[in-house]
């Protein structure tokens, strides 16, 4: 008899971690949203292109402007969540606003570009308004 009754608890026990493992993952699979709906995925993917042009340039500070940085206007909240995603991904570059630095990354997503300072020459333009731009050395 108690043989009868361990068999059965191990059983219930099997049962139980098994319906719970299915469930897990059934509610998983169903609350978390697709990869694609991250925003910092997004950027990290829009980035990736000159993430690759700038391994010759293996650490240093990078700045990363948004359109109204060019333009001297105020920043969204966007501009900002832009800038501190950049900056995770594109660690081990110190991503800074405004400060010298050799090379500087424009965001133009949905807008009209504004102009860059004329000491930049365009390095690459990732065509969904990413844009990577080096410092001229002047003579």
């Amino acid at each position: 008899m108690r043989e009868k009754l361990r068999i059965i608890a191990i059983a219930a026990v099997v049962v139980c971690a098994y319906w719970n493992i299915v469930n897990f993952g059934m509610q998983t699979d169903r609350d978390v949203p697709p990869r694609d709906s991250n925003d910092a995925y997004i950027l990290e993917r829009r980035l990736s292109a000159i993430r690759v042009m700038l391994h010759a340039y293996p650490a240093g500070q990078i700045n990363f402007l948004s359109n109204r940085d060019l333009q001297g206007q105020k920043r969204t909240g966007d501009d900002d969540n832009n800038w501190m995603r950049a900056s995770y991904v594109l660690l081990p570059w110190k991503v800074k606003r405004n400060e010298p630095a050799r090379f500087i990354i424009v965001d133009f997503h949905n807008e009209t570009p504004a102009p860059v300072p004329e000491d930049f020459s365009k390095l690459y333009d990732s065509g969904d308004g990413l844009v990577l731009f080096e410092k001229r050395q002047l003579p």
